[in-house]
């Protein structure tokens, strides 16, 4: 789809994405390299089968009150441990 689309060329390689808390490049950086698109899938083999970045390894979101029922392996923000 991505490639039919012509998207490919703008898009964001899982290759160059921080892990484990780093610091994501800037807009203008993404922009001025043409790796703009960032695309992320629910679906962890998709990573592997089609280079696109499994969600959970790259981002997190706030705490439920309760327990995450919709999305229970989403991880909460005190498993990141930032030095900066």
């Amino acid at each position: 789809m991505f490639d039919a689309a012509g998207l490919r060329k703008y898009w964001y390689p899982v290759s160059r994405m921080p892990k484990n808390g780093g610091t994501w490049p800037t807009v203008d950086d993404m922009v001025q390299k043409n790796q703009r698109l960032v695309v992320f899938t629910s679906k962890s083999a998709k990573e592997a089968s089609e280079g696109i970045a499994y969600e959970w390894r790259y981002i997190v979101e706030n705490q439920c009150e309760s327990y995450c029922y919709y999305y229970p392996e989403s991880r909460t923000i005190q498993w990141l441990e930032r030095t900066d």
